[in-house]
């Protein structure tokens, strides 16, 4: 079993896993799940690795990221009924995983922002919804 088999089974599936930097000093271990990496570096902080404690910090998506990492476990729903509420949301989403958080646009009360802890689930929900009637209206992400 390797280290990287070893993090999977402990901490999550991991999505993606760069070790170019490694003589550098560094890797970036990318999850599939927020909930997973957030247990991962709780549990890694500061214990030893090769003669130096680890030091963990999360990274910020880059300004152009490529389309696998554009999805970043959020998605955007456009034309929204505003008798639709987060409630709603949270009950239809949540068939395609559990949802983090819903927020509302500040500009466009129709455009709810839906993040699932899980970026699986948010590329289920946006295949499956996307052009679909909720409460007579076309959706649309």
């Amino acid at each position: 079993m390797t280290d990287n088999d070893e993090m999977e089974l402990k901490y999550g599936d991991i999505r993606t896993l760069y070790k170019r930097c490694r003589h550098r000093g560094f890797v970036m271990i990318s999850y599939y799940d927020i909930r997973a990496a957030c247990s991962a570096m709780h549990a890694l902080q500061d214990k030893p690795l090769g003669g130096r404690n680890l030091d963990i910090h999360f990274s910020n998506p880059k300004d152009n990221p490529s389309q696998k990492d554009i999805n970043q476990g959020t998605f955007v729903v456009f034309n929204l009924d505003l008798s639709v509420s987060n409630d709603d949301l949270h009950q239809i989403c949540g068939a395609y995983g559990e949802v983090k958080e819903i927020r509302e646009s500040p500009n466009k009360r129709d455009h709810k922002f839906i993040e699932f802890y899980d970026v699986r689930a948010a590329d289920a929900a946006v295949k499956e919804l996307n052009q679909s009637d909720i409460a007579g209206k076309r959706i649309k992400h």
